[in-house]
């Protein structure tokens, strides 16, 4: 499998090792100059870093190198540039480009994955040149194990969509002015996926759900709840209005470092860490699709734009706000 990066490009590369796909084709392209390079299992040559393996140790160091040259799930971004021999904002931003990617990859389900690289330069009279590298942020996967998966995280399906995904997040990021709340919203989400324990995961996955919201003062709680049941269902009403009060209350306790047993009370406590943590990643759940839903739908999206929309959106009647939202995600589903 061949990489390239044409002459006079930049580009930026986010490589991991051991991550389990399922697709074994060949890149698969998607917008803004973004490809995707899986290496099969039974390929474990260094060929198919392509132009990648002009890189020598000296540049990248043995470590660093030794990381790219085993990866073998590769992000790679390029454009043209008029200052090829230079690291600049050029630099930044097809960085950029990679992290919404895996960003939208990571909101489907945080896949198994190690040694995350960011390298970014430029292909300079056909010789590629290092100008940054730095170490990818540790993502965490909890929750997965609730879960009966195949041992496959990933598939095309999954990558294409979460191109789609990443085109959303690149044209609200460039959006100065607009979709304040919403960027902080993606913003708790990122924290989110880097903590280890899920206490405080869920702690900004609700905070992250709670920016599409907008819950009045005072009224957080109830609001929480009945604003959620438009993103999700987990049973019949009552069922559904339980367990978000349940996600909320915990949410509560994070925030202030209450233990959780007082929300928990009802729970054997040999039966609390697990309890809590399925409530954890149903709360990962439910922030991770409603903004891959809002991420890949433009009209939808525009609802969110401004604090005054998101009001107005609330401000709907039931049956036309779950119209236009769409079906809400089974939290049922989610159970071990």
């Amino acid at each position: 499998m061949t990489l390239t990066v044409p002459v006079t490009h930049k580009f930026a590369c986010l490589s991991l090792k051991n991550v389990f796909c399922k697709y074994a084709g060949g890149p698969i392209q998607l917008a803004n100059e973004l490809s995707v390079y899986v290496r099969p299992r039974s390929s474990m040559d260094t060929q198919w870093l392509g132009m990648l393996c002009a890189i020598d140790h000296e540049t990248l160091g043995s470590l660093d190198h030794e990381k790219l040259t085993n990866s073998n799930f590769l992000i790679l971004a390029t454009a043209p540039t008029t200052t090829p021999n230079h690291g600049n904002d050029d630099n930044e931003r097809l960085i950029e480009r990679t992290l919404h990617l895996f960003h939208g990859i990571l909101m489907h389900g945080v896949p198994h994955h190690e040694d995350g690289l960011l390298i970014s330069g430029a292909n300079v009279d056909d010789r590629v040149q290092v100008q940054t590298l730095q170490p990818l942020p540790t993502y965490y996967s909890w929750g997965n194990h609730l879960l009966e998966k195949d041992p496959d995280d990933l598939d095309e399906k999954i990558i294409k969509s979460a191109g789609v995904v990443a085109q959303g997040l690149s044209l609200v990021e460039s959006q100065s002015g607009d979709f304040c709340r919403f960027k902080r919203g993606i913003h708790a989400w990122v924290r989110a996926v880097q903590e280890r324990n899920y206490f405080d995961r869920l702690h900004e996955f609700v905070r992250a759900t709670e920016a599409l919201l907008k819950p009045k003062q005072g009224e957080t709680r109830r609001q929480f709840i009945h604003r959620c049941k438009t993103l999700a269902v987990a049973g019949d009403d009552q069922q559904t209005g339980n367990l978000l009060g349940e996600i909320y209350d915990l949410r509560s306790a994070a925030e202030h470092l209450n233990d959780w047993g007082t929300v928990l009370a009802s729970i054997p406590q040999t039966e609390r860490e697990q309890h809590a943590g399925q409530r954890a990643f149903q709360a990962e759940f439910l922030a991770g699709r409603s903004y891959i839903r809002l991420l890949s739908h433009k009209d939808l999206r525009e609802h969110f734009r401004s604090d005054d929309k998101i009001q107005g959106f609330w401000e709907l009647e039931d049956t036309e706000r779950q119209q236009r939202w769409g079906n809400p995600v089974d939290l049922t589903a989610l159970q071990p």
